[in-house]
């Protein structure tokens, strides 16, 4: 592979064997070497990150990742700016109060444990709008009028994508 003068990023395909078995995403290095370059070429980070995906993953509902806490792919969370762990991220998930701010909190959690699992990534930019209301409204500020409406239409949005059901529903899902 070789880079050109002020590239600084290569795609090279990955061959992936099928082998129908359900498993979680796998991630692999690749470590690059300044073999063949000038004398003033540097390799700051020279070890690159990749995620092989199994299936696209069927993103799961808030009350599914309530009873299968041992399937979390993540101890911890940033939501809205802040870093939440477990147990925070649990008490979200067990929500079942009026509070706006908290429900669409309790969505997001879901949310970014189906993507960190694998779940399709469309939902991205419905993410980041969560996390900027969360930004300005953290859980347990029970945002009122214009805000709460925004907070609710963010909310159904994170909730349609995690209550999708695939062709191939496992009886374990909500």
């Amino acid at each position: 592979m070789t880079f050109a003068a002020a590239e600084t990023e290569k795609s090279f395909a990955v061959p992936i064997v099928d082998d129908g078995v359900d498993e979680p995403a796998e991630t692999f290095f690749v470590d690059l070497a300044n073999l063949m370059s000038p004398v003033d070429t540097l390799l700051l980070d020279p070890r690159g990150t990749g995620t092989i995906l199994d299936h696209p993953l069927c993103s799961r509902s808030p009350g599914f990742w309530k009873n299968h806490r041992q399937q979390w792919p993540a101890e911890w969370l940033r939501l809205g700016g802040v870093l939440y762990d477990d147990l925070d991220l649990m008490t979200f998930l067990e929500y079942g109060g009026p509070d706006a701010s908290v429900k669409l909190a309790r969505q997001l959690v879901a949310t970014k444990l189906n993507l960190l699992a694998g779940s399709d990534p469309f939902i991205l930019p419905v993410v980041g709008a969560a996390d900027s209301f969360l930004e300005l409204f953290p859980p347990g500020s029970d945002p009122r009028g214009e805000d709460r409406r925004s907070a609710n239409e963010i909310k159904d949005e994170l909730d349609a994508h995690n209550n999708l059901h695939c062709q191939d529903d496992r009886e374990d899902d909500e």
